[in-house]
């Protein structure tokens, strides 16, 4: 299993809908392309983060792919029925 140094963090993203919300295509997945020291401001800010790369870029809202000690990562992200695309 690799350790990861804090330095080298990258944040997945997922588009981040309601379950209620039917879609006919993938939602879009990225790897930011910054490097994070490790501390995201929680949560909170590394949606944040997330939200603000993809601004301008993609449509919708998304959430890192991180877990809490009380949150897995997989339980904050919309499961898509029809896939996920990764973005250019």
């Amino acid at each position: 299993m690799r350790s990861w140094n804090m330095s080298e963090i990258v944040l997945l993203s997922l588009l981040l809908l309601p379950p209620s919300m039917v879609l006919a295509e993938p939602s879009y997945v990225f790897v930011t392309s910054t490097v994070h020291n490790g501390d995201l401001g929680g949560i909170t800010g590394a949606d944040q983060i997330c939200n603000d790369l993809a601004s301008g870029n993609l449509p919708g809202s998304y959430s890192a792919f991180l877990s809490t000690s009380t949150t897995l990562a997989a339980a904050r992200v919309f499961d898509n029925p029809d896939g996920y695309k990764k973005s250019n």
